[in-house]
C-alpha cells in the first residue's frame, strides 16, 4: 500500500569544529580570542537542528590531522554529511596552497584534506557528502577550486570560504554569519512533509546573511548554485527534529495534516491516508485505529454488488463532507489483506461483511499530477518499464523502472491477468483532474484486436464531486465504458440522518465529559438533534456535506467551557448545529473567544490570502492589520493548531514552508465579509483592510529613501509576498503602491509574472511605464527565469536596445550584485540594438505552448484559449485560470474555441477529423456530453446562432454544417457540401450574424452570405482566398480580410461594398462593442480602423505572431492569442502606440577573428553593414538589390563572402571595407545546405551548386580574384565538404569520402 517513491530521508548531520585561537608560547602568531566564543555559536545553531556537534578548541597538529583522519577516513559515515568548520589563522604556501595554524605553529594542509576527503568518497563508492566551512586567512585559495580528481566523478566535497585572495578573517564574522543563517533556516516552518532543507538553500541564506551587513565581505565557492551543484539534503526539517515521534504522529492524526496535503506526491503514505478517512475521527484526536464511520449500508451493498459483477467502473460522488472518502477508506480497510486485520474496527463498524480483494490497489490523487498517480500505482503493483531482456510475452523485453504512461501501465496490468481493483480517491483534488479522468479512461476502455473485444485489465473504484463523473462520460476515450455510480448527495435522508446521529454519538463518547462525565446522559440527546438540524434544513445544492458539519458540531460540543449538565443545557447547545457552514463557525468562535480572542483574526487574514495559501511569517506579520499588534509566538502558535478545524495545509512549491488556507471556499466568502464581527464590511472598510494588509505585506521590503540599497533579496525567503503583492495591490486598488513596486528595479527582477498583475494598469508615472516597456519587451523569457541576476541582465539588454540607457545602468549594477557570487560575474552588456517590440500593456502566460484561438464570454468575465495542450479558461479580472485544461486527447490539441451568446456552452473543437467538436457547460464546468459522432472534418471555424440554439462548424473536408444544439444530441440542419459545388475549396471561416440566421462563409472564391431561413446565398465579396469575417455588434455590418489585404466593410441589408482599406490582413477580425472601431489582426503589427472613414487611426506593434484576436464586450480591451504560448492585452486601441523603431537583423552574423568587427544584415537581407563590436558604430554597409544569404568570413577576417541566387560575392575588410567587392556568376545555384567554405590560408573559398534541390558540382575559386580553380562534379547526395588544408578539399558523398587537389593557377608572367 505504501508508495516506494518517497523523498530521500532527512540526512544525519555530523559537524567537526575546530579552532585555534591561541598559541604555544614563543609563537609570533597573533592570539584569536573570539575563537571560543564563535565555535559556541555554530555548535548552538547546529543543535537546533539536530546536528550531532564535536568540537576542538587549540589543538595541535598531529591532534588535527588525527581528528580530520578519523572523521573523513578512519570511520567516515555510510551515508548523511559531515561538516568540517575550521577557524583560526591560515597561510598560503608558493603554490597557493592553504594550511590552517595548529596551536603549536605547526601548519595543517587544508587543501590536501578536500582532495583527500574527495578521493575516500571516490574510492569506496561512499554516499555520504562532506562540507568544509572554512574561517581562516585566504580561505578563498582552497575553497575556490574543484576537488574532483577525476574528470567524471561525481562531487563529493563542497568548500565555503570566508573570503577571496588573502584577506583577513575579520574577527570570525563567516562563523557568526554561519549561525546566524542557520538559525534563520531553525525558524522556518517548513511543512511536515519536507524532509530536509537542502544545501544551496542553506548557501542562499548565508548569502543573504552576509549582505544584509554593512561589512564588505564576499563568500568563495568551489561549485555552482545556479547549475544546481548544491541541491541536495543538507539539514533535517527543523519541525521534524523539533517533535518527538509521539508529537509527530499526533500532527498527521489531526485534521489540519492531510495526507498528501501539498507535497509533490511521490512522498505520501497511502495506507495512513485511507486509514484515517476510514477512522472518520474528524477533529477527535484518537489514533486512527478506532472506527467511527456509521451506516451507509445501501451504499456499501451496492459496492458489494458491482464488486461481484463484471462492469469496469464504479464512482461514489458527494459533496465536500459528505462521506465520500469515508466509504473508500472503510472499503480499502476490508479489501487489502494488510490491513484487514490491523484495521478490523473500521471496517467492521459498518456492520457489514465486507469482502477481502487480493491485490487491491489504493492510491489517492490529492495534490497529484497524472504522472504521480501512475507512479503511485505502479509503486503498489511492483511494475517495471522494459529492457532488451529474455521476456518472450512483452516481445523480449524486461521491465525495469516505474512506467510513465498510461498506454505503459496498462500494458504491465494486463500482462499480470490480476484484474486488480484499484481504488482512486479525491481525484477532483488532483493538480490536473481531466489528466487522471483521462487516465482512468485510457485503462478501462474496451480495446479491439480484429474481430475481437478485449477488456479491461483492472477495475477502478473512483471517488469525487459530481462533476468527476459528468467530465468521465464526456471523455471521447470513455465513451464505451460501462459504469454504476454512487451519489451520496442524493442518498435517503432518514437514513442520512441516522447515520450522522450514530457518528456523533460515537465521536462524542470518547472524551469526558460526554463519555462517562455528568455530560454523558446528554449525549444521545445531543446527537439526535444535532443530526435533526444538520440533515432536515439542509439545502439539496449545498456546497458542504453532513458529515463535515457533524464533525464540526461535536468539535463544538467538545471545546465547550461549560458543557451541559441538564436537559436544557443540552437542548440549548444542540441549537448550534446547523446545515449552514458559517453558523456553526460562528458558534464555535463564540466558545474559544476567551481563549484565543484572536482566531477571528487568523481566518479573516486567511480568507484574503492568494493562490494556494499564506505562510506563517507573512500571515503573524498582517495581523497587525486588524490590530493584533502583540500576540507572541506561542500564543500564535496555540492559535492556529485551534483554528485547525477550518484549515488545510499546503507546501509552498519554492520555499518548502507550510501554507495556511481556509478549507471550504464558503468560508473563504464569509470570512471575508465578516472579519471583524457577525456583521458585514462594507466596500469601503473592504477596501481600507485590503489595503492595511498590503502594507503590512510588503513593509519588511519597501524604502521611501531614494536610491536605497536591494532591499527586496530578503523576500527570496519568503517567496508569496513576490507571488502576491500586486495581486493585494489590485484588490486595494492601491495606485501609491503599485507605484512604488513596479518603479522598484530590485522588485521588476524578482516578482513572480504568473500571478495576478492587475495592478500594471494602476501606474501613470513616465519611469513605470518606461519599466512596463522592458516587462513587455520580453515578458515570456522573464516569467520562465528564476533567478533575479538573469531576469536583470535580461531587463539591461532590453533596455540598452529600447533607448532606455539609466535603466541599462541600473539594471546591469542588479546583475552583477544580485549574482550568487559577484566576483565571479565577469560578463557584462556592451551594448544591444534591434529587434521587435511590442505596443502591449501586458501579457498572460498560459499553461500551452501554443494558442491557436481566443473568446470571451458574453459578459467579458471569462476567456477561453484554444491551446496545443488542451483548452484553458481564465476569468479575465485576475487572468488566473478557472478550470483544469480541458479537451486535449493523447493524440491531438484543440484549434477553436467559440461562446454561445447566452454564456451557458463553449464549442470546441480538437484537431482531428472524427469526434472533433464537443461542448463545455460554462456554470458546472464539466463537459456537456460526449464528443460528437458526426462527420465535422478537420474544423476550421465554429460559430452559435445569437439564440444559442445552433452551432455552425466549418472544415475543408465537408464545408458547413449547421446543428440544433437544443436536444441530447446535436441534429444536423444545414449543410452546404464541398460536393455542391466548388466554391467551397479552402473553406476559411464562418461567423453567425448576432440577428437571426444569417451565415457569413469566407471561402477561396471569397464571402457568401447565407440566409438559414430560406437558404439563399449571396457572394457579397468575389475576392480570392478570404480568409476571416466578422459582423459588427448590431448585425448591420459584415467585414472581410483577403489574404494578403485589403479590408472590406459590406452593408448587410443592401450586400454591397460601403467601404475598404488597404492594410496586410492576418488570420482575425473583430469590432469593439459600439462598432466604431475594427481591428485587423496582422504578423508584425495590428491596425485600429475606423468604420466610418475607413481610415486607419492607429497601428500596435507586435512581437509575436499572433494567431487569434478578440475585443472584451464591454471594457473594449484588446487580447492577442500568440503562437508563442501568450495572450497579450492593450487597454486602449485609440491612444498612439509609440515604440521607438528599431532595426531588424537577419540571424546570420560573422564576427572578425581578431574582433575588429561584426558583419550583419538586416532581415531583407538586402543590407550588409560591419559594426564595432564595442561600441556598437557602423563602420561600413553595401546595399544589394538581391537578397543576400550564407555570409562568410574568411579564417584571417580580411574577406566575407555572400552568395544571392547564382552570384558570388567576396568583400574586402580592409582597407575600404566593403567597398571594392568582387562578383561572378555561377553556374548553378548555390545550395541553401551547405555553407560557403573558406580555405584554412584564406587564399580560396568553395561553393556547392546545385539544380532541383540536389548538388551537382563544387566549385573552388581564388578568394580574391574569383577565377576558377576546380569543377568537382558529385556523382550522388553531397552531405559535406571543406578544405583539409590550404589547396586539399575534401567531399563526402552518399557515404563516400574522397579528396581532391586544387592548385590555383599561376599568375601570368608580364609581357615583355
Amino acid at each position: 500500500m505504501e508508495s516506494e517513491t518517497r523523498q530521500p530521508a532527512a540526512p544525519d548531520v555530523t559537524v567537526l569544529s575546530i579552532g585555534v585561537g591561541s598559541f604555544d608560547d614563543g609563537s609570533d602568531m597573533e592570539e584569536l580570542g573570539f575563537v571560543p566564543a564563535r565555535m559556541s555559536e555554530l555548535q548552538e545553531a547546529f543543535d537546533r537542528l539536530g546536528a550531532k556537534v564535536g568540537t576542538s578548541l587549540d589543538p595541535t597538529e598531529i591532534e588535527v590531522e588525527a581528528l580530520l583522519r578519523g572523521q573523513l577516513v578512519d570511520s567516515p559515515p555510510a551515508s548523511g554529511v559531515v561538516v568540517v568548520h575550521l577557524i583560526g589563522h591560515g597561510r598560503i604556501d608558493r603554490g597557493h596552497r592553504l594550511s590552517f595554524v595548529a596551536r603549536d605553529h605547526r601548519e595543517v594542509d587544508v587543501d590536501r584534506w578536500i582532495e583527500k576527503a574527495q578521493q575516500e568518497i571516490e574510492r569506496g563508492g561512499k554516499r555520504h557528502r562532506v562540507v568544509f566551512l572554512l574561517d581562516t586567512c585566504s580561505a578563498g585559495v582552497a575553497t575556490g577550486r574543484q576537488p574532483l580528481t577525476e574528470i567524471d566523478a561525481d562531487r563529493g566535497v563542497w568548500a565555503l570560504g570566508a573570503a577571496v585572495s588573502n584577506s583577513p578573517t575579520e574577527q570570525g564574522r563567516f562563523s557568526s554569519r554561519i549561525a546566524a543563517a542557520l538559525h534563520r533556516l531553525a525558524d522556518l516552518d517548513l511543512h511536515i512533509d519536507e524532509e530536509s532543507i537542502s544545501f544551496s538553500r542553506f548557501v542562499r541564506e548565508l548569502i543573504r546573511v552576509i549582505r544584509s551587513e554593512p561589512a564588505d565581505q564576499r563568500l568563495s565557492l568551489g561549485f555552482s548554485v545556479e547549475l544546481g551543484d548544491a541541491d541536495w539534503p543538507f539539514l533535517p526539517n527543523p519541525r521534524l527534529v523539533s517533535l518527538t515521534p509521539e508529537q509527530l504522529q499526533a500532527r498527521r492524526r489531526s485534521l489540519g495534516h492531510v495526507p498528501g496535503e501539498g507535497d509533490s506526491g511521490g512522498r505520501t503514505d497511502d495506507t495512513a491516508y485511507f486509514a484515517d478517512r476510514a477512522s472518520g475521527r474528524g477533529l477527535v484526536p484518537v489514533d486512527t485505529g478506532i472506527g467511527f464511520f456509521s451506516g451507509r449500508t445501501a451504499e456499501l451493498t451496492r459496492y458489494m454488488e458491482w464488486l461481484s459483477g463484471t462492469v469496469p467502473l464504479l464512482t461514489v460522488t458527494g459533496a465536500a463532507g459528505a462521506g465520500k472518502s469515508g466509504l473508500l477508506g472503510v472499503i480499502v480497510c476490508a479489501a487489502d489483506p494488510g490491513l484487514r486485520r490491523r484495521f478490523r474496527e473500521l471496517w467492521e463498524s459498518s456492520g457489514l461483511d465486507l469482502p477481502e480483494v487480493p491485490d487491491v490497489v489504493a492510491v489517492h490523487a490529492r495534490q497529484r499530477s497524472a504522472q504521480q498517480v501512475i507512479a503511485a500505482i505502479a509503486a503498489v503493483v511492483g511494475a517495471r518499464l522494459p529492457q532488451q531482456a529474455d521476456d518472450q510475452e512483452a516481445g523480449g523485453r524486461e521491465w525495469s523502472t516505474s512506467p510513465q504512461t498510461a498506454e505503459a501501465l496498462r500494458f504491465l496490468l494486463d500482462r499480470e491477468q490480476k484484474n486488480r481493483l484499484i481504488v482512486l480517491d479525491a481525484v477532483d483534488e488532483s493538480t490536473e483532474p481531466q489528466a487522471v479522468l483521462r487516465l482512468v479512461a485510457e485503462l478501462l476502455a474496451p480495446r479491439s484486436v480484429g474481430e475481437q473485444t478485449l477488456r479491461a485489465p483492472c477495475r477502478i473504484l473512483l471517488g469525487g464531486r459530481r462533476e468527476v463523473v459528468i467530465a468521465l462520460s464526456a471523455l471521447e476515450e470513455a465513451a464505451d465504458i460501462d459504469g454504476v455510480h454512487i451519489d451520496l448527495d442524493s442518498a435517503e435522508l432518514a437514513a442520512v440522518e441516522q447515520d450522522v446521529q450514530r457518528y456523533v454519538q460515537r465521536l462524542l463518547a470518547t472524551r469526558e465529559p460526554y463519555a462517562t462525565g455528568e455530560s454523558s446522559p446528554f449525549t444521545g440527546l445531543l446527537a439526535r438533534k444535532g443530526a435533526a438540524h444538520i440533515v432536515r434544513g439542509a439545502r439539496p445544492d449545498e456546497p458542504w456535506g453532513p458529515f463535515l458539519l457533524a464533525g464540526l458540531y461535536v468539535h463544538f460540543l467538545l471545546t465547550l467551557k461549560y458543557p451541559p449538565r441538564d436537559e436544557v443545557g443540552a437542548d440549548m447547545y444542540a441549537k448550534a448545529a446547523s446545515p449552514h457552514l458559517p453558523a456553526l463557525l460562528e458558534s464555535i468562535l463564540k466558545t474559544r473567544r476567551d481563549d484565543y480572542p484572536h482566531m477571528r483574526a487568523v481566518l479573516a487574514v486567511l480568507a484574503r490570502s492568494r493562490g494556494d495559501g499564506m505562510p506563517r511569517t507573512t500571515l503573524k506579520r498582517c495581523l497587525r492589520a486588524l490590530g493584533v499588534d502583540s500576540l507572541d509566538e506561542h500564543h500564535f502558535q496555540d492559535t492556529l493548531w485551534e483554528a485547525s478545524p477550518f484549515l488545510r495545509y499546503g507546501s509552498d512549491p519554492q520555499s518548502g514552508e507550510t501554507l495556511y488556507r481556509l478549507f471550504h471556499q464558503g468560508l473563504v466568502d464569509y470570512l471575508h465579509d465578516h472579519p471583524t464581527s457577525e456583521e458585514p464590511l462594507d466596500e469601503a472598510g473592504s477596501l481600507a483592510l485590503e489595503g492595511r494588509l498590503l502594507s503590512e505585506l510588503v513593509g519588511p521590503y519597501t524604502s521611501d529613501e531614494p536610491g536605497h540599497g536591494d532591499s527586496w533579496e530578503g523576500a527570496e525567503g519568503e517567496p508569496y509576498v513576490l507571488r502576491h503583492a500586486l495581486g493585494h495591490a489590485a484588490r486595494a486598488r492601491s495606485v501609491a503602491h503599485a507605484e512604488s513596486l513596479l518603479t522598484d528595479p530590485y522588485f521588476l527582477v524578482r516578482f513572480d509574472l504568473r500571478a495576478d498583475h492587475r495592478a500594471l494598469d494602476l501606474v501613470r508615472s513616465e519611469q513605470a511605464a518606461d519599466f512596463l516597456r522592458l516587462l513587455s519587451a520580453s515578458w515570456a523569457t522573464h516569467a520562465r527565469l528564476r533567478g533575479a541576476a538573469e531576469r536583470a541582465s535580461v531587463f539591461a539588454f532590453d533596455a540598452d536596445r529600447l533607448g532606455l540607457p539609466d535603466a541599462r545602468e541600473r539594471f546591469s549594477r542588479i546583475a552583477q550584485d544580485a549574482a550568487v557570487q559577484p566576483e565571479g560575474a565577469a560578463c557584462r552588456l556592451l551594448w544591444s540594438s534591434g529587434g521587435h517590440v511590442n505596443s502591449n500593456s501586458r501579457s498572460v502566460v498560459t499553461a500551452g505552448t501554443t494558442v491557436y484561438d481566443i473568446a470571451f464570454s458574453p459578459d467579458g468575465s471569462l476567456l477561453a484559449a484554444a491551446t496545443n495542450r488542451g483548452v484553458q479558461v481564465l476569468e479575465t479580472e485576475t487572468w488566473q485560470s478557472v478550470a483544469p485544461l480541458f479537451g486535449r486527447t493523447s493524440h491531438t490539441g484543440v484549434n477553436k474555441v467559440a461562446f454561445s451568446p447566452d454564456g451557458r456552452l463553449l464549442a470546441f473543437a480538437r484537431r482531428s477529423f472524427t469526434r472533433s467538436v464537443q461542448l463545455w457547460d460554462v456554470h458546472n464546468r464539466v463537459m456537456a456530453g460526449t464528443p460528437w459522432q458526426h462527420g465535422t472534418g478537420t474544423v476550421t471555424a465554429l460559430t452559435f446562432s445569437s439564440d444559442s440554439r445552433r452551432l455552425a462548424v466549418a472544415s475543408e473536408e465537408l464545408g458547413v454544417s449547421v446543428w440544433d444544439i437544443t436536444g441530447d444530441d446535436p441534429c444536423e440542419e444545414a449543410r452546404w457540401d464541398l460536393r455542391d459545388t466548388e466554391d467551397l475549396t479552402r473553406l476559411q471561416a464562418v461567423a453567425f450574424s448576432p440577428v437571426g440566421y444569417l451565415l457569413a462563409v469566407c471561402s477561396s472564391r471569397g464571402t457568401t452570405l447565407w440566409d438559414l431561413t430560406d437558404g439563399r446565398r449571396t457572394l457579397v465579396d468575389g475576392e480570392r482566398y478570404a480568409r476571416s469575417v466578422c459582423f459588427s455588434p448590431d448585425g448591420g455590418l459584415v467585414a472581410v480580410a483577403a489574404a494578403g489585404g485589403p479590408v472590406a466593410l459590406y452593408s448587410v441589408a443592401t450586400r454591397g461594398k460601403v467601404g475598404s482599406v488597404a492594410v496586410s490582413a492576418g488570420h482575425d477580425l473583430a469590432f469593439t462593442p459600439d462598432g466604431s472601431l475594427l481591428v485587423v489582426g496582422g504578423w508584425q503589427e495590428f491596425h485600429v480602423v475606423d468604420t466610418a472613414s475607413m481610415h486607419v487611426v492607429n497601428r500596435l506593434p507586435v512581437a509575436a505572431r499572433s494567431a487569434s484576436i478578440a475585443v472584451h464586450p464591454d471594457t473594449s480591451v484588446l487580447v492577442s492569442g500568440d503562437e508563442d504560448g501568450h495572450l497579450r492585452l492593450w487597454k486602449s486601441l485609440t491612444v498612439e502606440a509609440s515604440p521607438p523603431q528599431l532595426p531588424q537583423f537577419d540571424k546570420r552574423v560573422v564576427g572578425s577573428p581578431d574582433g575588429s568587427f561584426i558583419a550583419v544584415q538586416d532581415a531583407d537581407n538586402r543590407l550588409l553593414s560591419l559594426r564595432n563590436p564595442v561600441t556598437g558604430e557602423e563602420i561600413a554597409d553595401w546595399s544589394c538589390a538581391e537578397p543576400l544569404s550564407d555570409l562568410t568570413s574568411s579564417p584571417d577576417g580580411s574577406l566575407l563572402a555572400a552568395t544571392s541566387f547564382q552570384r558570388l560575392y567576396v568583400f574586402p575588410t580592409d582597407p575600404a571595407p566593403l567597398r571594392d567587392f568582387g562578383s561572378v556568376r555561377l553556374s548553378g545555384k548555390a545550395s541553401s545546405l551547405l555553407p560557403l567554405v573558406f580555405s584554412p590560408d584564406s587564399r580560396l573559398i568553395g561553393v556547392a551548386l546545385g539544380q532541383r534541390g540536389s548538388v551537382q558540382f563544387v566549385e573552388v575559386r581564388e578568394a580574391r580574384t574569383l577565377n576558377l580553380c576546380a569543377r568537382i562534379p558529385v556523382a550522388g547526395q553531397l552531405s559535406s565538404f571543406g578544405f583539409a588544408g590550404p589547396q586539399l578539399v575534401y567531399v563526402v558523398v552518399d557515404g563516400a569520402l574522397g579528396t581532391y587537389s586544387c592548385t590555383p593557377p599561376e599568375p601570368e608572367a608580364p609581357l615583355p
